[in-house]
């Protein structure tokens, strides 16, 4: 399988777990909502294209190992 095919088909989920990752606030991080100082969640959304979900996976090893694992040739 190709990369280009396995984004395709997991596009959705992909995008999923790229956002809560960006999304994540330690509690030593400032941020601008009324829960500073504890870890949580900000509910941003991205725009990921496909060159963008490419890279993440590349370069995450959680994702890496997911494509490689749905035999995606990497």
């Amino acid at each position: 399988m190709r990369l280009r095919d396995f984004i395709a088909q997991n596009r959705a989920e992909l995008k999923e777990c790229i956002s809560r990752a960006m999304n994540y606030v330690p509690k030593e991080a400032s941020c601008y909502c009324p829960l500073n100082g504890t870890n949580h969640y900000h509910n941003d959304i991205y725009k990921l294209d496909t060159e963008e979900l490419r890279l993440w996976i590349l370069s995450d090893e959680g994702l890496y190992r997911w494509a490689r694992s749905e035999g995606c040739n990497i």
